[in-house]
């Protein structure tokens, strides 16, 4: 009978506790919420009331899991816990199509969940009872102040029971669910959570449309909190686009315990099971695993284990002893049949008669041997034209490093002659003494010939060597790469030579050496790249997909006059002018919301209160896929020009006020600038003016040496006196001074009469 104190053996319930829940308050918005699942369980804290002071430490299971997500929340009001929150209450929600947007977690949390006290007395049968009891798999851990402590699921029963000789014993065929419900590829997101929900399952089964039907993904609740957490149309997205694949699958005979492993290395919670032939024959998931994991069974197959082992022992003990006896009776019948020979010895010499007899069947067995003989040497010249004939070389070294044999491979591969390669030292054949048609360096040669010495002597001490790479020099002066593979041969103990394979890598090593050149002349070009963002006379900065800041060279840095630190992510921001920050973020985000080239000019405020006027401009980034991967774009310091735009207009405004024409024309003779005094005196408004020639305004039918010649007598819509003097007429250049801010002086003039 098994120990009636086995559930002393037992876990306590605490040593599994997870300390570090995730917790929210009631009026959180759910689209938070679910973005703090999809993290890891090492972006969360202790529980304020978690005693770690006294060095407890953390359980193997929970640090086995401590980059897992979270697949729950605990809801806390006021200290007190007033709801949770899983996996299987969000595909409610999608399945639903509930805006998560809008709704905050209290209102679709359980209110009032399934928790326990603990106590001392509490052990994973505590928590295992509770499970299948209320059919749930999150059970919150309270103290006596109704405090929480943490929480405790299926997953941390598992991971801190280590069944191997059960799980081992057991097939994966004992503890798998047959009845698995599948979906198509046409079948959206939306529809496989709407799925989830009617059928009260973790997780979809995607098949392929071809028969017969195999599995080619997996749609879990915990996918659904990630599609949740990015915002995915799923009502849009096809299972094939987000299903989890290929898959991991295993099939019925395989054991327990292998599933166990792939579920904890992958981490994943679900495994697909497929038969020979690739089809669906069920799913295995961890909740199956709990309920094979019976504790009471897992300790009485220990006991029965160590009973085994006692037997085991003493029926060895008692196989020795007869073996022994055994070993006893040979060495007695090995006495007896020393003492038959000799007698059959002294038999011989006292039987002359039977010598005849020997000597005929020496004779015979002579035959024999001379026959086996021949047929040994066919074998061996067998073996020498396999091996001189191989399609890999080879070659013998002795002690002092000369070329003992060489097959016909060797000879071919370098282009000598056997007298021109056999005898002659192996180091005369390698690249190591003088500068080789690759400019091998002095050093190189030198650690070549340590590199040879080294070899020789892991040889003397019965060591193999493989895959050393050298150069060889043919007979024609060329060189070639090789791959060297060498074990020695002994001889009573005494080194003999060497064995030494050579293989032909000079294909391989030209593109080795391509590759590093590829890699060195990219390296050179993202060491350019880089020198000429930070160089570069203009801002530069690049940003991710939904705007957050993620490089700025120094020019954006000044023109911001904030640091590194502060300007990345949404930094930038801060350095706004307030008067353009409504403005600024409503045309950035726009453009990153509909992935379009963005260009505006506004101010920012460095905090010294400098105001510097840019002109911004950036493009999207896309991958070799096409999808856009942020933003990469400029900032152009338009300070100075604003100022002279500002006086420009300040001058013109000037110009505004004479009651004379002025009439500034390009080298075109269009019209640039037209001031009230012109309207005054010709009748035409500046926007009827500006861009036509002096000769379309006045006279269009009059050639342009009279018309320019009247036009300043007279006009065709008002009644100007003719001048009586002399007109002054100005020719003036194209109006392009900005950057010395001031208006260029005509390029020509002079003086003509009028009638």
């Amino acid at each position: 009978m098994p120990n009636t104190n086995l559930s002393q053996k037992l876990p306590s319930l605490a040593s599994i506790v997870d300390r570090q829940p995730l917790i929210v308050t009631p009026t959180l918005p759910v689209v938070e919420v679910i973005t703090l699942m999809s993290q890891a369980k090492g972006h969360t804290c202790w529980l304020p009331n978690a005693d770690r002071a006294s060095g407890e430490a953390r359980s193997p299971a929970l640090e086995i899991s401590a980059a897992a997500r979270h697949s729950a929340v605990l809801v806390q009001s006021n200290n007190l816990l007033v709801g949770i929150f899983t996996e299987r209450d969000l595909v409610k929600l999608t399945a639903s199509q509930t805006d998560i947007h809008t709704v905050t977690i209290g209102e679709v949390m359980t209110v009032d969940p399934i928790t326990l006290v603990l106590s001392e007395q509490h052990t994973v049968m505590t928590a295992l009872g509770i499970f299948q009891q209320h059919k749930i798999r999150h059970l919150p851990i309270l103290d006596d102040l109704q405090q929480l402590i943490g929480i405790v699921t299926p997953e941390h029963i598992r991971q801190i029971l280590q069944p191997v000789n059960l799980l081992r014993f057991r097939s994966i065929a004992e503890g798998m669910t047959t009845e698995v419900i599948c979906a198509a590829p046409t079948t959206t997101t939306l529809e496989i959570a709407q799925i989830m929900v009617d059928r009260k399952i973790s997780s979809i089964v995607i098949m392929d449309g071809d028969e017969p039907l195999r599995p080619v993904g997996i749609i879990t609740e915990r996918d659904v909190v990630q599609f949740q957490a990015f915002e995915l149309e799923l009502d849009q997205l096809l299972a094939p686009a987000v299903m989890s694949s290929p898959l991991f699958c295993l099939q019925p005979t395989d054991s327990l315990w292998a599933a166990q492993q792939v579920m904890q290395t992958k981490n994943i919670r679900q495994l697909v099971i497929t038969n020979d032939r690739g089809e669906l024959a069920g799913i295995l998931t961890q909740s199956n695993l709990l309920q094979l994991l019976d504790p009471l069974e897992m300790l009485y197959m220990v006991e029965s284990l160590q009973s085994q082992s006692i037997d085991r022992a003493i029926e060895l003990e008692r196989i020795n002893g007869e073996l022994q006896t055994e070993v006893a009776r040979r060495e007695q019948v090995e006495a007896q049949l020393r003492r038959a020979s000799q007698t059959l010895e002294e038999r011989v010499v006292a039987r002359t008669a039977e010598s005849v007899m020997l000597t005929e069947e020496l004779h015979v067995k002579i035959a024999e041997q001379e026959s086996t003989e021949i047929a040994l040497e066919v074998s061996q010249q067998g073996i020498l034209d396999f091996i001189e004939n191989a399609q890999i070389g080879m070659h013998w070294v002795d002690i002092e490093g000369i070329i003992v044999w060489a097959n016909q491979a060797e000879l071919d591969l370098l282009g000598y002659d056997r007298s021109e390669y056999i005898g002659q030292p192996l180091i005369n054949f390698h690249v190591v003494g003088e500068a080789s048609s690759r400019n091998e360096t002095l050093r190189e040669r030198n650690e070549n010939r340590v590199k040879i010495a080294d070899i020789f002597g892991q040889l003397l001490n019965d060591r193999s060597i493989t895959g050393i790479v050298a150069q060889m020099r043919r007979k024609d002066g060329s060189i070639c790469d090789v791959s060297i593979d060498s074990n020695p041969f002994f001889k009573n103990g005494k080194f003999t030579h060497a064995r030494c394979f050579t293989r032909d890598i000079s294909a391989q090593q030209a593109a080795l050496r391509e590759l590093q050149r590829s890699e060195a002349s990219l390296q050179a070009s993202e060491a350019r790249y880089r020198a000429l963002l930070i160089t570069a006379p203009v801002g530069i900065y690049q940003t991710d997909v939904v705007g957050n800041c993620i490089f700025i060279n120094q020019q954006c840095l000044e023109l911001l006059g904030l640091t590194l630190t502060e300007a990345l992510g949404q930094g930038w921001a801060n350095s706004l002018h307030p008067d353009d920050l409504q403005r600024v973020s409503a045309e950035w985000y726009g453009a990153v919301q509909a992935q379009q080239e963005y260009r505006s000019e506004h101010r920012f405020v460095t905090p010294q209160g400098r105001v510097n006027w840019v002109f911004v401009k950036a493009i999207g980034i896309y991958d070799e896929s096409g999808i856009m991967t942020g933003y990469i774009g400029t900032l152009t310091d338009i300070t100075d020009l604003k100022a002279a735009a500002q006086k420009i207009q300040e001058q013109a405004a000037l110009l505004d006020i004479a009651t004379d024409a002025i009439i500034v024309r390009d080298l075109d003779s269009q019209i640039q600038f037209w001031n009230n005094g012109a309207t005054a005196i010709y009748g035409w408004l500046a926007t009827e003016a500006i861009d036509r020639t002096t000769a379309q305004l006045f006279y269009p039918d009059t050639p342009p040496e009279t018309a320019v010649a009247i036009a300043f007598r007279r006009s065709p819509r008002k009644k100007v006196p003719p001048l009586t003097s002399f007109d002054l007429y100005f020719d003036f250049a194209q109006y392009k001074s900005l950057n010395s801010r001031s208006v260029s002086w005509p390029t020509r003039s002079r003086w003509r009469s009028l009638p």
